[in-house]
């Protein structure tokens, strides 16, 4: 919890200018529960207040539409813009749907709700934004993979395997 949070913090304190959500899922705060600490986050969910899919289960039902390639390229795009270090981003910690913005909800996205936030003992990420860069392709290419689609690096886009 306590590397998400300082992830959060300076992406947050980084980027004041943007005028768009971070591609992470928003952290309110801490409160106390009866098994310890716990952080509240927004929730990102579907038109109907339903909460939003994994794009794991999302990819394992064969689900996938034009519109989730194209909210997990945003996504993948936005990371790696803002240099975010994602040390454990797999399919079941991206979340699609809609955020809460301005009272209402807001477009349709894909959110990394954990995951976020150095973790290793040696944080190569954190010292190399190259690293960091790989390592966030590698995933977006494995969640691709899982959908029928290839990441393209040096785009940063997903096209049809077959193409």
């Amino acid at each position: 919890m306590q590397r998400e949070h300082e992830e959060y913090l300076r992406l947050s304190l980084c980027h004041l200018e943007r005028t768009t959500p971070l591609p992470i899922a928003h952290m309110f705060g801490f409160v106390a529960t009866d098994l310890g600490q716990a952080c509240l986050t927004e929730s990102v969910r579907t038109l109907d207040g339903t909460l939003g899919r994994s794009w794991r289960s999302i990819a394992k039902a064969g689900d996938v539409t034009p519109r989730d390639v194209a909210a997990l390229q945003a996504m993948g795009r936005d990371l790696l813009a803002l240099g975010v270090r994602c040390s454990d981003m797999t399919a079941s910690n991206v979340v699609l749907g809609h955020r809460t913005f301005a009272g209402g909800l807001g477009a349709y996205k894909a959110v990394l709700v954990d995951g976020f936030g150095a973790t290793h003992a040696v944080p190569v990420r954190t010292w190399s934004g190259a690293a960091n860069r790989l390592a966030i392709h590698k995933r977006m290419e494995r969640m691709g993979r899982a959908a029928g689609v290839t990441w393209d690096r040096a785009t940063m886009s997903y096209t049809p395997k077959d193409s």
